[in-house]
């Protein structure tokens, strides 16, 4: 021991320094041999077992004291764990997929595998990872209290789901089994955008946000109003644009002279695939009630994704009935969306307390806007009657079917843009509203109406139809109601905007006909005889656009019907019964000799300028041997009331007809047209009133 220590008792600096370094080095000398000391008397003394055991290490190590140990202990484990880290960074470094059996699914068919699949997807999705499913797993799913979210890549490796639903109650019933996310939340934009003009070509407000989908609506204006049998009071002034950096790059269908509320949904800009799932879903049991449907599918929310799957039902017949799914498939607020490699099924036909047809859907489009649906199909035939369709669309623009099989193509509150191609339609056919230019090539249609100008939401097609080398096979050759384009406008109903009958452009359609077929290009009459290109019908007692509770269906310019054939020789008409009761937007002017009456012509018309075109070439419609009768020919029928349809109104369609390169018959009614025959045989020519 070197205590005592010295007193400081020197008072130069150096001295004092040096005496103090020295009293400091001997206490930290006896403080050490206190230790060794005490820790000598500890090792050579017997202990109590338990502090012996505090001093013993796990791996055996004693120590000279208890805290000796725990240091230690701490160190290794510190060392071990530094070690763990580097091993799971290496492993998560070589995974390149997130399997749902990491996380407890069985994949047996038996065993709800929600919970797993969920956990699964959070973790992917957390450490942007792919999911991959088990190839010959069948995984079940029946209670799944909220949506499984998707954001990054999805090959289920051909794996099968079951989507049991034949215990869903209410609560349950719009909770989607996948939602497909987009990587941003909705901005709200309504204070920036209060009002927006169809011909709006850049919006400064948006300008700062890239690539978007802007959602605007009028709260206060209504549209798309519903005439029988499923009536509805419409819905809100709406649409999706698409914008970049403040462009406008979509069509605006409207103006919006408010706007109540506006949202714009970002773009992602990389594709994101899902794919390889073999959904079957079990249908509920729920009680048929028209209203609010089930949504247990898969939701899609995101831009720019592209998706490959394939959805069968069971439980379906004619005795068992189920609450109608809104769209097993399902989008809203995107873009860039193609559905690609999948098959679908349609849902059986159900009836209302009131004899209504109801029905499910296996895909629904909304508010979407550049649409690929390329080789989708259906497991269930096109052509079986008692299954409704397989899908159907709302506010929809720019889309495009490509090698598509399925039983109708349906859009309910408008499409702008349509193309089909190289594809074949069922029974149901293409039954339509919308804008822009419909494009119908290289297709089949298995229907009674190539296109059916949908009448419960009035008929209009604001636009251009082109139909390029097409097919027509009606279900039943014996069946009179046949036609190329449909439509009925009750006139005296306001579906909350201007319906209109489209500039037609025919290039090429094959007819399956019979010899008791009776063509005919314009009529407005919901029945007649034969196969019309078009027909209508139009109030017949329409007087003016601006006479009280009258919104007539307005013709624009044009029909031109080219290289139409059948495969039986039969007559056809251009006209049946009274076109001179459409509107066309374009004047005509009617000169004559003298006042007419309500009932006969005293005078013949002077002048006449047309309003409205038709081109009739290289068409073998008609075998023109009936010269006994007039049914059939040229012009068929016509109107009787010249002074009330043309006098009072030149909005009336006064056609300008030209026809070339045809063997024909007239039946000239008694109403105005200029024909204009350009290396035509006339077999026989008839006017009567």
């Amino acid at each position: 021991m070197r205590w005592p220590y010295p007193n400081i008792g020197v008072l130069t600096t150096r001295a004092f320094r040096n005496l103090l370094n020295k009293i400091f080095g001997d206490i930290g000398a006896d403080m050490q041999e206190q230790k060794s000391r005490v820790d000598n008397l500890i090792t050579s003394n017997p202990q109590p077992s338990e502090i012996q055991d505090m001093r013993t290490g796990r791996d055996g190590q004693t120590y000279p004291v208890a805290r000796d140990m725990v240091l230690g202990e701490i160190a290794k484990t510190e060392a071990a764990q530094a070690e763990i880290n580097q091993d799971t960074a290496a492993q998560l470094a070589d995974i390149k997929n997130v399997m749902y059996e990491d996380f407890g699914a069985k994949g047996d068919g038996v065993t709800d595998d929600y919970q797993a699949i969920l956990a699964a997807h959070l973790y992917a999705n957390e450490h942007d990872l792919p999911i991959k499913g088990r190839s010959n797993a069948n995984y079940y799913i029946k209670d799944a209290p909220a949506s499984i979210p998707i954001k990054t890549l999805v090959d289920w490796n051909e794996a099968q789901f079951i989507i049991d639903d034949t215990e869903l109650t209410g609560s349950t019933t719009n909770t989607h089994i996948f939602i497909i996310l987009p990587s941003n939340d909705p901005i709200d934009v309504s204070e920036q955008i209060t009002s927006l003009a169809s011909n709006t070509t850049y919006i400064p407000a948006l300008a700062v946000y890239g690539d978007v989908l802007l959602h605007v609506i009028n709260s206060n204006k209504k549209q798309f109003i519903r005439t029988a049998p499923n009536v509805d009071g419409g819905y809100n002034q709406q649409e999706v644009i698409r914008v970049c950096n403040g462009n406008v790059l979509s069509h605006i269908n409207w103006d919006y002279e408010i706007v109540t509320s506006a949202m714009i949904y970002k773009n992602d800009k990389n594709k994101l695939r899902v794919g390889g799932g073999h959904f079957n879903t079990l249908v509920n049991k729920l009680e048929n009630v028209y209203g609010n449907g089930v949504d247990r599918g898969i939701y899609i929310r995101r831009s720019n994704t592209i998706l490959s799957i394939s959805h069968n039902i069971n439980g379906e017949s004619s005795t068992q009935t189920s609450k109608p799914y809104n769209g097993w498939i399902s989008a809203m607020y995107c873009c860039d969306l193609v559905l690609r490699d999948t098959t679908l099924s349609a849902h059986r036909i159900f009836y209302d307390e009131n004899n209504i047809p109801m029905g499910s859907y296996d895909l629904a489009l909304h508010l979407c806007t550049d649409i690929l649906l390329e080789n989708v199909g259906q497991f269930n035939g096109i052509m079986d009657s008692s299954l409704w369709g397989v899908m159907a669309s709302n506010y929809t623009k720019d889309v495009k079917l490509v090698n598509c099989k399925i039983n109708r193509y349906d859009a309910h509150r408008g499409v702008h843009n349509l193309t089909i191609d190289n594809s074949i339609i069922g029974y149901q056919g293409i039954n339509i509203i919308g804008s822009g230019l419909l494009q119908l090539r290289r297709t089949k249609v298995n229907c009674n109406q190539l296109i059916n100008l949908r009448a419960d939401y009035g008929s209009t097609w604001d636009g251009v139809i082109k139909i390029r080398n097409c097919e027509l096979i009606p279900t039943d050759l014996t069946q009179t109601d046949i036609k190329i384009v449909f439509f009925v406008n009750r006139e005296d109903h306001d579906y909350g905007y201007r319906c209109y009958f489209p500039n037609l452009d025919i290039d090429g359609i094959l007819i399956h006909t019979n010899v008791s077929s009776k063509p005919t290009i314009i009529s407005n009459k919901v029945l007649n005889t034969g196969y019309p290109i078009i027909s209508g019908l139009c109030k017949d007692d329409y007087l003016a656009e601006n006479e009280a509770g009258r919104y007539p269906l307005i013709f624009k310019d044009y029909v031109k019907v080219r290289n139409v054939k059948v495969t039986t020789p039969c007559p056809f008409s251009i006209f049946y019964n009274h076109p001179a009761y459409c509107y066309c937007d374009n004047v005509n002017v009617i000169n004559t000799h003298s006042t007419y009456s309500d009932s006969s012509v005293s005078e013949p018309f002077l002048d006449i300028k047309p309003n409205f075109l038709i081109v009739i070439d290289n068409c073998d419609l008609w075998d023109a041997k009936d010269e006994t009768s007039n049914s059939g020919g040229l012009i068929n029928s016509g109107a009787t009331d010249i002074t009330h349809s043309f006098i009072f109104n030149n909005h009336r369609m006064c056609p300008n007809i030209i026809i070339n390169d045809l063997t024909m018959s007239l039946n000239m009614g008694l109403y105005p047209m200029l024909v204009t025959g350009n290396r035509c045989t006339i077999q026989r020519c008839v006017r009567y009133a």
